[in-house]
């Protein structure tokens, strides 16, 4: 098997939550020099805190949701600031 084919057998079988981050990387890797290790880990790096990023954002989601979360707004009005 080609490793193009191997490659589309990989992708097939990668989660469909996968596929964006795939993307970037694949992106990221076709305008990077390939023999210039800092530009590859400085991409991984961006895309790995891009990652970070994300999950941050759906924790904070999560956390907005539970009961007895107090909004800054709210603390605000509470205690009469602006």
């Amino acid at each position: 098997m080609s490793q193009r084919l191997e490659l589309l057998s990989e992708l097939e079988q990668t989660p469909e939550e996968y596929i964006p981050e795939l993307l970037k990387l694949i992106r990221v890797f076709r305008q990077i020099q390939p023999n210039s290790k800092n530009a590859w880990n400085s991409a991984l790096d961006q895309i790995l805190e891009e990652i970070e990023d994300a999950e941050d954002v759906a924790d904070a989601e999560v956390s907005l949701q539970e009961f007895g979360f107090i909004t800054l707004a709210d603390v605000k009005k509470e205690l009469k600031i602006s």
